[in-house]
This record gives C-alpha cells, structure tokens and sequence, in this order.
C-alpha cells in the first residue's frame, strides 16, 4: 500500500473541508508536523488515529485504505 495515495487522499480531503493541517490535527489530538507527515507520505497513522482521521474527514476509513490499493493497482 501506498502512503503518498493516502496521503494525498487526507490532503485533498481536508482541503475540501477548508480544514488548515493545524485544526485537523487539533480534532486528531496530534501535532500539525504529525499530519504533514502524514500527508506526504512520510508515516503511516496508527490505527487508533485512522479512525480518528476518517471520522474528523467524514469518510469510512475504507476511504482511505481503498486510496492506498488503488495506487498499488494502478
């Protein structure tokens, strides 16, 4: 599985909601460098903070793993 595709799907999602990477952190209880890291594909969230991310996104977190397949497919 990829983590830049799942970074880019956080990216593109949080810019959807007009969130900056400091208030998504903030709903994570992470530190905003936690989610650029994220987001760039530099580490791979714990499970206990994907579901947080997906519920602070508005997704299922199979919205986010299903990102990450679909670039290992493609």
């Amino acid at each position: 599985m990829s983590k830049q595709a799942m970074g880019a799907y956080v990216r593109q999602r949080r810019i959807e909601l007009g969130l900056s990477q400091a208030e998504l952190a903030e709903r994570l209880g992470v530190w905003q460098t936690h989610v650029s890291a994220i987001e760039i594909g530099r580490v791979s969230p714990s499970v206990e903070t994907l579901v947080r991310l997906a519920d602070a996104l508005g997704v299922a977190v199979g919205d986010i793993t299903s990102a990450m397949a679909e670039e290992v497919v493609a």
